[in-house]
C-alpha cells in the first residue's frame, strides 16, 4: 500500500505501473537511443547548478568532460575545504566534479565540441559563437534567462535567493 501526499492510497494497478516505469527509468538504455555510457557531455560552467547537472550525468555513467579555462572555476576555492597531501581542496568542487574528466579549454580541439551529444553551460551565449555546438543539445543554465533586462547579469545562488525574496522569508 502506498500513500499519496494527501494521505489517500493508490490502487495496486497504479503501484504496478510506477514500478514498471522506475525499472525503465533505472535502466541505462532508452529504446532506440544511446546507452548512457555512450553519451559525451561537455560541461563548461562555474555555477553549482550547472555542475550538479553534469554530476547527475556522470553518476548515470555518461562521459562528462569538464572544461576549464586558465582562471579555473571559482568553486575550487569555496568552503568547506580539506587539506590533502599538502594541497587544499574544496569539498564542494570535489563533490560536484567526481566522475568527470578535466580538460583545459585552451588545449581542446574543435572536433571535441562537434562530437558532443550534450553541452551544459552557464557562460554567456557569445561563448557558443566561439565554440560551435554542432548537433549537440545545449543546456544553458542561467540565473535570469536568455532574454530580458537581466539576461547578461551575473549572479550566484545567494543573489538569486535575495532577488526572489526567499531570504526575506527566512530572516
Amino acid at each position: 500500500r502506498m500513500l499519496t501526499p494527501r494521505g489517500t492510497s493508490l490502487p495496486n494497478s497504479a503501484i504496478r505501473d510506477m514500478k514498471q516505469r522506475s525499472n525503465i527509468l533505472g535502466s541505462t538504455e532508452e529504446p532506440g537511443g544511446k546507452n548512457m555510457q555512450e553519451l559525451r557531455i561537455l560541461e563548461y560552467s562555474t555555477s553549482v547548478a550547472a555542475a550538479w547537472c553534469g554530476q547527475q550525468f556522470a553518476h548515470w555513467g555518461a562521459d562528462v568532460i569538464l572544461l576549464e579555462d586558465r582562471s579555473f572555476s571559482p568553486m575550487r576555492v569555496r568552503s568547506p575545504k580539506i587539506d590533502k597531501e599538502g594541497i587544499t581542496h574544496s569539498l564542494l568542487w570535489e563533490h560536484l566534479h567526481r566522475g568527470k574528466r578535466l580538460l583545459d579549454i585552451e588545449k581542446m580541439s574543435a572536433d571535441l565540441w562537434l562530437s558532443a551529444d550534450l553541452i551544459i553551460m552557464d557562460r554567456p551565449l557569445e561563448d557558443l559563437r566561439v565554440y560551435p555546438a554542432g548537433d549537440a543539445i545545449v543546456v544553458h543554465i542561467t540565473p535570469y534567462g536568455l532574454n530580458g533586462t537581466h539576461r547578461d547579469q551575473a549572479a550566484t545562488e545567494l543573489t538569486i535567493e535575495a532577488a526572489s525574496g526567499f531570504l526575506s522569508l527566512n530572516g
